[in-house]
């Protein structure tokens, strides 16, 4: 299992990663999101994120992120029930 350390460095490295393959043509999507490039990047450099998006967090994990007393906001939009998985 990875650490919370360890894995907030792997998802700051991903997401530097994933700004840096971003081109100026496609800001039209980002303006859809209340994003600019100019803000991604800058969140990239300043080792920042502003937002979070995770399609398998758990109610338990969420509580986690809740209590950090660094995030401020927790928005779920969406939920649906995995039977399998408790």
């Amino acid at each position: 299992m990875i650490e919370s350390d360890e894995a907030i460095k792997l998802d700051l490295a991903n997401f530097r990663r994933w700004v840096g393959i971003l081109k100026d043509h496609g800001v039209d999507n980002l303006h859809d999101f209340d994003l600019s490039l100019a803000r991604l990047r800058k969140a990239a450099n300043d080792g920042l994120a502003y937002a979070y998006v995770d399609s398998l967090a758990t109610i338990g994990e969420l509580r986690k992120i809740i209590e950090d007393p660094l995030v401020q906001t927790v928005r779920v939009a969406d939920v649906t029930y995995d039977l399998e998985r408790p």
